[in-house]
């Protein structure tokens, strides 16, 4: 009966990791006496109310973070930007991607006492990303690189490092972004030789290194860090890793995981070429046929041959042998 008992505890800590903590952190916000002490100190209300609002979103009680913010609204309590990332990620987790983007523009009003952070782009492009909002996830992902330099993850010489990305829609969304300017890379040199003489001239004088990216030639070998995951608890696996080789998997790319570094994904410059070429071709055709959204041709997840799960890269690196 003792073990029975035992194992109902571990059952309720692993439903209600936070315990009573939300409750207690309630009742500190809750407590009239104290508010009135704390009249005159909004700063120590504004720590209260983004404490219970994490440890809430920690145990799960999504509902509660969004009424939590609201009482703060109504009752005039300072947020910070721990605040609306709270209230973020609670959405992402809910899958609430409308949700999601009316709190980010709350944000904005409250500018320029509160910026957004990188927390607060990935939350936002996660839920956007993964709820097919795809178009509005790359919006997103731009202002954050262009307006508050977060999620920049290419290098000088076209290397996407995706080490700092915390969640697979967000890796996604990048990654898509970083696909076109390979293909507009891809295509530069074609490009150049339709171009006038005078343009070509110019060009042909110019230093590679002096060239913008976008319009550079591919290097010899393009490659896509995706990393581990610090909280990866199987060597060589993360949420990240796994979504890139979904991703890359059903745009049918030429792109693999090399023996000697399995955090990352890559391949040699004519084969990208072959196939970003090929696609742009493809796109073009499905648009003359009628197809009007085909020059869209934004990589997105459904743009593929076929369909790849997350679950399928999984269930393949699980059954398939180790070297």
């Amino acid at each position: 009966d003792e073990d029975d008992e035992d194992e109902d505890d571990d059952l309720l800590s692993r439903s209600n990791p936070m315990g009573e903590l939300p409750d207690l952190l309630l009742d500190i916000i809750r407590d009239e006496a104290l508010n009135a002490k704390l009249k005159n100190n909004k700063g120590v209300q504004t720590a209260a109310y983004d404490a219970y609002l994490r440890v809430c979103y920690a145990d799960g009680r999504f509902d509660e973070v969004s009424d939590a913010f609201s009482r703060m609204i109504s009752e005039k309590v300072p947020r910070t930007v721990h605040t609306y990332n709270s209230l973020l990620i609670s959405f992402e987790a809910s899958c609430k991607w409308r949700e999601a983007e009316n709190a980010m523009n709350l944000m904005k009003k409250e500018t320029p006492e509160i910026f957004p952070d990188a927390l607060t782009f990935d939350a936002l492009i996660d839920v956007c990303e993964e709820m097919g909002q795809w178009d509005r996830a790359t919006q997103y992902l731009e202002d954050a690189q262009n307006k508050y330099g977060y999620l920049g993850c290419e290098d000088e010489l076209g290397v996407l490092d995706l080490h700092r990305v915390r969640s697979a829609g967000t890796a996604q969304c990048v990654l898509r972004w970083w696909l076109r300017r390979m293909r507009q890379r891809a295509l530069a040199p074609m490009d150049i030789q339709s171009a006038g003489k005078g343009t070509r001239t110019l060009l042909t004088g110019t230093s590679k290194e002096t060239l913008p990216i976008s319009i550079r030639d591919l290097p010899d070998e393009i490659s896509v860090v995706t990393g581990w995951g610090k909280h990866s608890t199987v060597y060589g696996r993360s949420p990240v890793k796994t979504r890139v080789l979904a991703t890359m998997k059903a745009l049918n790319s030429p792109f693999t995981v090399p023996e000697k570094n399995i955090g990352s994904v890559v391949a040699e410059r004519g084969a990208v070429r072959s196939w970003l070429v090929k696609e742009e071709l493809l796109s073009l055709g499905r648009f003359l046929l009628g197809n009007r959204d085909a020059l869209k041709r934004n990589f997105n997840p459904m743009s593929g041959p076929r369909k790849v799960t997350d679950e399928d890269v999984l269930s393949e690196a699980t059954t398939s042998k180790p070297q």
